[in-house]
């Protein structure tokens, strides 16, 4: 049985890249995360709910929106194993509601943006 894998290239962009940030110290001070992007990445995919997502999406927080980034480094990460099986659900509900234009890469861009900004999170223990 093959693993399931999505290799996912974040966005330079400087806007993103202070989501991913915040995300990253948030989950940290949580105690919940090592701070590694994949991590993030699951955290934020596995707390979004597709209504959330579509929302961002129409907000302007996806790649796919927003203008070519100028920043010189965008990130790469890979999601394995249920991580990955995670995201693929969550784009059959996105497709379900309609949404088939969001792409695996929009998905995780607009979760961990909504990560970022949510008031409070509940994490799956």
């Amino acid at each position: 049985m093959t693993t399931k894998r999505h290799q996912i290239r974040l966005s330079g962009d400087p806007h993103f890249q202070d989501c991913l940030r915040r995300a990253r110290v948030r989950l940290c001070t949580e105690g919940v995360s090592d701070g590694r992007i994949a991590d993030v990445a699951r955290h934020a995919v596995r707390l979004a709910t597709p209504e959330e997502i579509i929302s961002a999406h129409d907000g302007g927080c996806s790649p796919a929106t927003q203008p070519p980034a100028k920043a010189p480094d965008p990130t790469s990460m890979q999601l394995v194993g249920e991580a990955a099986v995670e995201l693929n659900r969550m784009r059959g509900e996105l497709i379900a509601r309609g949404a088939e234009a969001l792409n695996l890469r929009a998905i995780v861009h607009c979760a961990i943006c909504i990560l970022a900004e949510k008031r409070e999170l509940a994490f799956p223990r």
